[in-house]
């Protein structure tokens, strides 16, 4: 899985950068947030396609129109601040939830209902409502700093993941969860936890933008809070 999802993440992580980087010189905000918004709208379609395959079939339909809207909205409240976001958002979120239990109640199909209605909330929440802080947090800022924010948060999970798979690769004798994810080791665990911590402070130690908000106790420990949620979604995962 890492052999694929390394060079991935690398080369989005390029294209981030090199549209961050025109963005802050430029001082737009259309093509990171498209681009965070395609790729999340992306994840979300994996996500549904991966619980289609396990039984656990959702309303497709209905979750990815949701996320999409979601989407929408999300960055429309950041090229236009002045618009009152968290109430929009907010009422937008409870109304679909509402409409999804409707939208249940309705179906003709009364087959496996509480799992398709389970596993489809669980797009909306895991992916949409969780990964679209990254268009928030893209927003942040008066002159680009969110990209940098972006960036960063991005660099220090795929350090994990980095760290975890040449180590584990190298060393990894002792299985965290053999069952689950027969390849994660401890070894491998601390290896990208001791990669992404370093990473976190030599980043926020050497970025202007940074270095004013991120003393390094603090980089520290949001080296040591990201990667190990990083690895625990990878764990969900498998």
């Amino acid at each position: 899985m890492y052999r694929i999802r390394i060079p991935i993440g690398l080369a989005m992580l390029a294209v981030i950068g090199g549209i961050g980087y025109f963005e802050f010189h430029d001082g737009s905000l259309y093509l990171s947030t498209s681009l965070i918004s395609l790729l999340i709208f992306a994840s979300a379609w994996e996500l549904y396609a991966l619980l289609k395959n396990r039984d656990a079939a959702p309303y497709l339909r209905f979750g990815l129109t949701a996320i999409f809207w979601g989407l929408v909205l999300n960055v429309f409240s950041v090229l236009f601040p002045s618009l009152d976001r968290r109430r929009v958002l907010a009422f937008y979120e409870c109304m679909v939830i509402v409409l999804l239990m409707v939208y249940a109640l309705s179906e003709t199909r009364t087959e496996n209902v509480l799992e398709r209605t389970s596993s489809t909330l669980l797009g909306f929440v895991y992916i949409y409502f969780l990964l679209g802080y990254l268009i928030k947090i893209r927003g942040l800022g008066d002159q680009g700093e969110g990209v940098i924010y972006v960036l960063y948060l991005v660099l220090v999970a795929k350090s994990m993941d980095i760290g975890g798979y040449l180590v584990g690769k190298a060393i990894g004798k002792h299985k965290i969860a053999p069952s689950i994810s027969p390849k994660k080791s401890w070894e491998g665990f601390f290896g990208g936890l001791l990669l992404s911590v370093f990473a976190a402070w030599f980043l926020a130690h050497r970025l202007p933008f940074l270095r004013e908000f991120f003393s390094w106790p603090y980089a520290l420990l949001f080296g040591i809070v990201v990667s190990i949620l990083s690895f625990l979604g990878d764990l969900s995962e498998s």
